[in-house]
């Protein structure tokens, strides 16, 4: 999973304003890293790659509960995925795998 994000962090008062930040965060398996521009580090003179790899199953949540990823989570937990209903809502429940066990 690659996400691009740009933000804003504001300034100290009396430091003027405060400039974007745009960031390339990446997860694949079991690594982490983020990128100065996409595919940095593939080409060489492209862009710098950081590995940050204390990142790696905050980034894996955060790509499980997208809704592609909670239905593939779903189908991989086979029998042990449950649907009910609360409160008239349909709620569906399985465990996470690998290294995000619940």
């Amino acid at each position: 999973m690659r996400v691009e994000m740009t933000r804003t962090i504001p300034s100290a008062p009396g430091q003027g304003g405060a400039a974007p930040q745009h960031t390339f965060q990446v997860v694949r398996d079991k690594y982490a890293w983020d990128e100065s521009e996409i595919g940095a580090g593939l080409v060489p003179g492209k862009g710098t790659s950081t590995p940050s790899m204390e990142t790696v199953n905050g980034r894996l949540l955060q790509l499980w509960i997208l809704p592609y990823g909670v239905i593939k989570a779903a189908l991989a937990a086979g029998d042990k995925t449950s649907i009910s209903t609360e409160n008239g809502a349909t709620v569906l429940t399985f465990p996470l795998s690998g290294r995000l066990p619940a």
